[in-house]
């Protein structure tokens, strides 16, 4: 029984203590909650609203509803924050420097936690280190005009307070972690041309090991460890021409990474004169100069990679040009990106391209697809891009290249298309140059089918400029030129024709290539009336051609010089030499050639458009030599043709005998002659119709017999 009551005793004894102990730590844990809220809250709330505005000269002021302390554990959380500025105080800096970039900023976010704080040193206002700081659900807005004449980040500007308000939260000048999580921008900054507008969703921000600096001539924030996510990134610049979108942004100072994936450029103003659309799958970039692009807005890039880049733009240049340059692409775009441009090594792959350029002359459309294209020591800036020297080297594939140039109503395809600057060579394979309008619309239209073109020592530099076409050889093979001659448009050829030297000052580029080769090539002119049901043709088979010295420079007072060698109508070989000053003005140059014999019953398709059929005969030409002097043609030429007899067609009966027989009579059967001619350009030859022209103007006498000659009709 007595040991059952000492039980007892001891019970009641150990509750009793129990309750004492619960009570105490009850009492302690309530001074302690009285302490911290009484006492400690409302002096660390005051210091660290007080701190903000301090430490931003008095323009930013801090609100929030919600402060819990917890110092056992050594963490803080706030609630509802608000910073925003003094509009007193903005207003006097704003007319102190006008030229500074002085921005409302408003910043709210649902909760602030401060980690692992030591409170007792905070409160005695010694500097401390802080395991970190971590903000959910943080907006950013700022509303601002950019200055007109600068860029600089001025004197409590709100990149020059951020540092002070990030320590004032954490009470110290060193932090382990600043966290952003969810967090969302708004940015507008008004400007002459327009208001420019960013927004971005999503936001996660992770730095590590920083160190603020308040103490120097500018507030600083110092890490070299920051990785951040950015979802939904909107930008729309001042014009409204377009809006640059990215549906994720992901990077890493440390790493010096940065990554976009679903980049998108949308056009906001309808217009067909200028518009940009584009898109790109991701682009990467690696060893990113970070501290050069936020001190001095350069971007210096180790490799940048494009995936899938898809793009279209419109857009409309003035002047004479008729063309677009990558340069002029790169002088409109660079100011929206930075004020340089540095990337060392740069890869694109599964390019897709399509530009439409409106000139004082017309339309002219370029497109491309299957794009690869590596390069090297890429330097973008004004100065490069005026001289045509920001890149060093690249490799570059493209296939279904396609050139429209509406004012010459010509086309241009290329079915593979290869280069390689560091070798100074071009390779195209499946090219075609046509002209845009049907045979049926046109009296004069072509179709140009080459096989395989070749560029060696080609300065690529002024070609990506647009200024020069410059290489020591250009190649050609397999090349198939048809021409069409529509008899039933005639008028349409009443305008002036230009010769090659006329073209080639027109072209609005140098031209100089030292050797040009033309092989295997044939060249088919064909005539058709399809009133009269009538069609024939005239071909130059087995073409070799080899030009010296093919420019619109005068570098070489001699000019041009071009071998030609040739069959006809796959029978007779043609030699001829032609020297022609291209860099003239006026229609100069000098011919000499030979024709070997050929049978003339292979001309009918051609020459029963003027009614006549040879019947046989051959012909030949030794010798040919003329001299053109601004247009006016001297010349002579040997001519030996045998057993020539011609029959007329479309007549009947005893009318067509008697047409026949007349000609007949009238031709000499046989002759060996050299004949002299002359001949002034028209206002309808081009070239091949003005040697032509200039030969034929006395090959109708040269085969007439004397007594007949008054009755040809002189067409001088």
């Amino acid at each position: 029984m007595s040991d059952q009551l000492n039980k007892q005793g001891k019970a009641v004894k150990f509750f009793k203590a129990l309750g004492i102990m619960v009570s105490g730590l009850v009492i302690f844990w309530s001074l302690i909650y009285l302490i911290v809220n009484i006492f400690i809250t409302p002096i660390v709330k005051k210091k660290i609203i007080d701190s903000v505005h301090q430490s931003s000269g008095g323009l930013y002021l801090l609100e929030f509803d919600m402060f819990n302390l917890m110092p056992l554990e050594g963490n803080a959380q706030i609630g509802n924050v608000h910073i925003f500025q003094d509009t007193m105080i903005l207003r006097k800096i704003r007319l102190e420097n006008p030229q500074g970039n002085h921005s409302a900023v408003e910043v709210r976010a649902e909760k602030i936690t401060v980690k692992n704080v030591k409170w007792l040193t905070y409160i005695l206002d010694r500097a401390l280190k802080v395991d970190g700081i971590e903000i959910q659900d943080p907006n950013f807005s700022f509303k601002g005009n950019i200055p007109v004449d600068t860029i600089e980040v001025a004197r409590y500007s709100f990149l020059d307070v951020v540092p002070g308000i990030v320590a004032s939260f954490a009470g110290s000048l060193n932090i382990d972690e600043l966290k952003i999580n969810r967090g969302a921008l708004a940015v507008d900054l008004k400007g002459k041309g327009g208001t420019t507008k960013q927004n971005a969703d999503s936001i996660f921000l992770d730095m590590h090991d920083i160190r603020i600096d308040t103490g120097a001539s500018r507030n600083a924030l110092f890490t070299t460890k920051v990785k951040f996510n950015i979802g939904n990134y909107k930008l729309v610049q001042s014009d409204s021409l377009f809006e640059i979108s990215v549906k994720q942004f992901h990077g890493s100072y440390e790493d010096s990474l940065l990554g976009m994936y679903g980049v998108d450029v949308t056009p906001l103003k309808e217009s067909n004169k200028e518009r940009y659309k584009a898109k790109v799958k991701f682009i990467k970039a690696y060893k990113i100069d970070f501290p050069l692009f936020f001190k001095e807005n350069k971007i210096e890039i180790g490799q940048l990679f494009f995936q899938t880049p898809d793009i279209d733009f419109t857009s409309t240049i003035t002047g004479n040009s008729s063309s677009v340059s990558i340069g002029d692409m790169l002088t409109k775009f660079l100011p929206y990106i930075s004020n340089s441009l540095s990337i060392k090594s740069f890869g694109l792959k599964e390019g897709k391209v399509s530009l439409k350029v409106y000139t004082s002359k017309g339309l002219v459309e370029q497109a491309a697809e299957d794009i690869l294209m590596l390069a090297k020591d890429i330097a973008i800036s004004t100065e490069t891009i005026k001289t045509s020297n920001y890149w060093g080297e690249v490799d570059f594939g493209v296939k279904n290249f396609l050139i429209r140039a509406l004012p010459q109503h010509v086309e241009l395809k290329v079915k593979n298309l290869k280069a390689y600057t560091g070798d100074g060579k071009i390779y195209l394979n499946g090219c075609s140059v046509s002209h845009m309008n049907k045979k049926s619309e046109e009296s004069i239209t072509f179709d140009n089918n080459i096989e395989k073109i070749e560029g060696v020592s080609v300065n690529f530099h002024r070609l990506i400029a647009g200024t020069a076409l410059e290489m020591q050889l250009l190649k050609v093979s397999g090349m198939k030129l048809k021409i069409y001659n529509n008899e039933n448009i005639k008028n349409s050829q009443s305008k002036m024709r230009k010769m090659p030297n006329e073209l080639l000052k027109e072209l609005g580029l140098s031209l100089n290539i030292n050797e040009f080769e033309l092989i295997n090539s044939d060249i088919i002119f064909e005539i058709f009336d399809e009133k009269n049901k009538r069609q024939g043709q005239l071909t130059f088979n087995k073409i070799q051609l080899k030009i010296k010295n093919l420019s619109n420079l005068n570098r070489d007072p001699s000019g041009s010089v071009f071998n030609i060698q040739s069959t006809i109508m796959n029978q007779g070989v043609m030699d001829i030499v032609i020297r022609y000053p291209l860099y003239r003005k006026s229609f100069d140059f000098a011919l000499k050639g030979k024709l070997a014999t050929i049978d003339v019953t292979k001309f009918n398709s051609i020459t029963k458009f003027s009614d006549i059929e040879l019947r046989s005969g051959t012909v030949s030409v030794p010798s040919i030599n003329m001299e053109v002097q601004s247009g006016n043609a001297k010349g002579t030429f040997a001519l030996v043709y045998q057993d020539l007899k011609v029959k007329i067609i479309n007549s009947s009966g005893r009318k067509k005998r008697l047409k026949s027989k007349i000609a007949n009579i009238a031709i000499k059967n046989n002759e060996n002659k050299i004949v002299h001619f002359s001949y002034k350009r028209q206002e309808t030859d081009g070239f091949v119709t003005f040697v032509w022209r200039a030969v034929s103007s006395e090959l109708e006498k040269a085969i007439v017999k004397d007594v007949f000659k008054p009755f040809i009709r002189n067409e001088k």
